[in-house]
């Protein structure tokens, strides 16, 4: 359903970062409307500095929640087997 999945790239499968280091891609988070690449660029996305890093915190926060939850299910799951 459109506006009912996340994706996320979690360029070094580190955790998100608000600007890439070194040889490193930037990572991005995609939700319903919404994409945001975290390279730093606040300016090149048209939004303030501010904005940018609120939109980065929220999104950590979120992609550590879903995060909490697989590794939760997954749990889950080897528990029962």
């Amino acid at each position: 359903m459109r506006g009912s999945k996340v994706f996320v790239t979690d360029q070094g499968a580190d955790g998100l970062a608000a600007k890439p280091s070194g040889d490193n891609a930037a990572d991005s988070w995609d939700e319903g409307d919404k994409s945001v690449t975290f390279d730093g660029d606040w300016k090149k996305a048209k939004i303030t500095e501010a904005d940018y890093t609120k939109t980065f915190n929220d999104a950590d926060e979120r992609y550590a929640k879903i995060l909490s939850m697989l590794l939760a299910q997954a749990k889950k799951a080897k528990a029962g087997s």
